[in-house]
């Protein structure tokens, strides 16, 4: 049974680092299509390392 949730929760984590990518020159839908290819993971940590994860922070304390 849990085998079946597992492209359900890899989909949900997907939608995650796409909305953390989402201010990025690529949008939201190329973070979630490029999570979707390579991992999420690997994309979080691209975010985190050429500062996508800190732009995100930055719009939204000004926002906010």
């Amino acid at each position: 049974m849990i085998p079946h949730l597992l492209p359900f929760v890899y989909l949900i984590v997907c939608f995650l680092t796409a909305y953390f990518g989402r201010n990025l020159r690529i949008g939201y839908w190329g973070t979630f299509f490029l999570s979707l290819i390579v991992t999420p993971l690997v994309v979080i940590i691209a975010l985190i390392l050429f500062g996508g994860a800190s732009r995100v922070l930055e719009h939204r304390t000004k926002s906010g």
